[in-house]
């Protein structure tokens, strides 16, 4: 038999929704329609796929041997179709992005999610690093854009788009600020605040940062927020963490929030960035406006 794609579309459509009208709404044609195409499949193939009911239909045995095999058929043709417009319209078929391990967390995946979407055959390949690590790979061509901890300050080879800024909240579980007589919405003196032991992150240090966050005599270092929050949650430290990250913890009472006397609110944010050299393609011009839209909280 010769593979009609329509007659495979709507075995689809009618198996997964079991019936003409059902299938009909959703793929926006007239359940007449797609009974023909099925009734003419089924002549095609020499066997009927569905019992016939009043208001619905169950596909046979023979219908769900052949379900999935239809399935990868219909991806593959719409990946052809994908990759085709990709090329009529001079789309990159591949994008490699570099991710600051620091920001893991910061809805950076809804952003990418989104121009996945926008994109479905668009190949995307993902290297995660330190701050450092990712700024060298973008420099040495190995990434089309990193989205990095802001360093403020960038070559003048490297363009850069400023991400929604973030507000962070010093927090330590309710277990460890006890030690400290601690309780929610305390401001502490700069001299108890030193003496507790901060979780703080390790891009601070290689960025020259350290001096302006580490606030105490004793720290531990690690490599992004969720895996400082992971410790203060378990009672090793205190430490700054994004507001948007960790709200819900301080309204459930899982974490103490606090302030230390003669201290303005910190905000942080991240950047994107790119060699001005190359022209940013639709995809990362979508990217970059879902990452501002999407971590602005």
């Amino acid at each position: 038999m010769n593979l009609n794609f329509e007659q495979l579309a709507a075995f689809i459509a009618v198996y997964e929704h079991g019936s003409f009208a059902l299938a009909a709404h959703k793929e926006k044609k007239h359940a007449s329609t797609l009974s023909k195409r099925i009734s003419n499949l089924e002549l095609d193939l020499g066997f009927d796929l569905f019992e016939r009911h009043a208001s619905a239909l169950t596909p046979n045995q023979r219908a769900e041997e052949l379900y999935q095999y239809a399935k990868a058929i219909k991806f593959e043709v719409d990946q052809f179709n994908y990759r085709a417009l990709n090329v009529l319209e001079d789309l990159p078929s591949k994008l490699t992005l570099a991710i600051d391990s620091s920001i893991l967390g910061m809805q950076i995946t809804k952003a990418i999610t989104e121009v996945s979407r926008h994109y479905p055959a668009l190949d995307l390949i993902f290297v995660e690093g330190d701050t450092q690590q990712c700024i060298q790979r973008m420099h040495d061509g190995e990434v089309d854009l990193a989205i990095v901890l802001s360093t403020e300050h960038y070559t003048l080879d490297v363009a850069m788009a400023k991400l929604s800024p973030f507000e962070v909240a010093s927090v330590a579980s309710p277990e460890y600020a006890k030690q400290f007589g601690i309780q929610s919405g305390d401001e502490i003196t700069q001299h108890t605040r030193r003496q507790m032991r901060q979780i703080i992150l390790h891009s601070f240090q290689n960025l020259g940062h350290d001096d302006v966050q580490k606030a105490s005599h004793h720290y531990y270092q690690v490599n992004s927020f969720p895996c400082a929050l992971e410790l203060i949650r378990n009672g090793l430290g205190w430490g700054n963490q994004p507001i948007p990250q960790c709200q819900h913890l301080i309204e459930s009472g899982e974490l103490v929030e606090f302030k230390a006397e003669h201290e303005a609110v910190y905000r942080w944010s991240s950047d994107a960035i790119w060699l001005a050299s190359n022209p940013l393609s639709e995809p990362l011009e979508l990217l970059i406006e879902k990452l501002k839209e999407f971590t602005s909280g």
